[in-house]
């Protein structure tokens, strides 16, 4: 039977939108038999994917501006149903990672996906045999759990990964190796051709820096941070790596601890650091998120503790930040993200609205325009993860964990993949 009419065959006995789970893979097939090379990338392409349906044409679109798309653009093959991603990393503009879970019955349910289509389309990789949890590593009462994920190329050109987040396990030569460190791992990016750095947080507070070519079991400690700091967030742009040490206390009253963070930049791929300053949010406020921009930018995201949130803003690495630039009323802010083309992302919970947004500013914060919203389907809610590790493009997992959303102009238009 030729696919015109097997095509034919399943939209007759299974109209409605579900039916494109089952048409997907058929395409696939028939593409694949005439041209070997091209994948599920197909799926991406600007005229979407055409089929017959009772004499109309139906055509997968990319997603509006604003919401869910009624018809994901793009499908994951062979993945688990129930799948949730926690954590995504990019090595270029169309190879990625990302890092959920799979609802099972025996731990660790780990999932790792790869996509060549830049999240166009996805696969299954080999997972870590350890529990993926959400970044902020709830759920891991044991210590025995990873929530972020990272890649790198060594200097024969064979890709590495780096699970963490407390654990910490290896991807070489096909196979995940866990690795005893001693630490809780807080961070680590591929911080210049050839090598990483990763930062380590000591049981009493304070921090180790360590630097690390790619692949190798050698690591050299090249700032040890005593400040009683026990999370940190590490971010890179080329060259530029900048980190914050911090501790946000929820204890606020009469005797309380205040919060601590500090801002550090590394401008050689994090060999030597520089201090920068302490505490950029304001005395009522938390440290939340970091971001690198153009030039010497660096954008501190902080929330109020009685509730708003701002970016403050540095011009010269970190070294001292401007007054606050308030995000719109509404909003308790999670991440920011700054595109390498200009403009500043900043992603956010709206509990009114039970949703996560993304808003945008093109002009360093003095206005912003929400770009994205998404709400929660019942009975679920994703962490939220804005993610920029590709300079250019941002990738962001909203309050549906089953999508994953994409944007090259700095938010003025996403499109979706869906997970099923």
């Amino acid at each position: 039977m030729d696919l015109e009419n097997e095509l034919r065959r399943v939209l007759r006995e299974r109209p409605g939108p579900e039916v494109i789970a089952d048409v997907v893979p058929m395409v696939h097939a028939g593409m694949r038999r005439r041209v070997r090379r091209q994948r599920l990338a197909y799926l991406g392409a600007a005229a979407g994917v055409l089929a017959i349906w009772g004499g109309a044409v139906l055509v997968l679109q990319p997603g509006p501006t604003v919401g869910r798309p009624a018809v994901p653009t793009q499908l994951v093959a062979n993945i688990p149903p129930g799948f949730q991603i926690s954590d995504l990393t990019f090595v270029s503009t169309t190879r990625g990672y990302g890092l959920g879970t799979v609802p099972c019955g025996a731990a660790p349910c780990t999932v790792l996906l790869q996509t060549d289509t830049g999240s166009h389309a996805w696969e299954r990789a080999p997972a870590p045999l350890v529990r993926s949890t959400p970044p902020d590593g709830s759920g891991c009462t044991d210590g025995l759990c990873v929530s972020q994920i990272r890649f790198a190329t060594d200097a024969q050109g064979r890709e590495v990964g780096y699970a963490f987040g407390p654990s910490y396990v290896v991807f070489r030569d096909g196979e995940w190796t866990p690795q005893l460190v001693g630490h809780r791992v807080e961070a680590l990016e591929a911080a210049k051709a050839g090598s990483v750095v990763r930062v380590l947080a000591r049981p009493g507070g304070g921090h180790l820096v360590q630097q690390s070519p790619v692949g190798s079991d050698t690591w050299r400690t090249v700032l040890d941070i005593a400040a009683p700091t026990y999370n940190a967030v590490l971010r890179r742009q080329g060259a530029r790596l900048v980190l914050v040490t911090y501790d946000n206390n929820d204890n606020q009253g009469a005797g309380g601890e205040p919060d601590v963070s500090d801002v550090r930049l590394s401008t050689d791929g994090g060999t030597t650091w520089k201090k920068g300053a302490h505490n950029p949010c304001d005395l009522d406020s938390y440290f939340t998120s970091i971001a690198l921009a153009t030039r010497q930018q660096v954008v501190a995201l902080c929330n109020h503790r009685a509730g708003g949130s701002y970016v403050r803003v540095s011009d010269d690495n970190g070294m001292r930040f401007g007054p606050p630039r308030d995000l719109p009323k509404g909003l308790s802010a999670t991440q920011v993200a700054a595109p390498a083309d200009g403009g500043w992302l900043v992603a956010a919970d709206v509990a009114r609205e039970r949703s996560r947004v993304i808003v945008a500013s093109n002009d360093q914060g003095t206005t912003w325009k929400r770009t994205a919203t998404e709400q929660a389907p019942p009975g679920m809610a994703a962490g939220g993860y804005l993610d920029n590790s590709n300079a250019k493009t941002v990738w962001w997992v909203g309050a549906d964990p089953r999508y994953v959303w994409r944007t090259d102009d700095a938010g003025a238009h996403w499109t979706a993949a869906r997970f099923r």
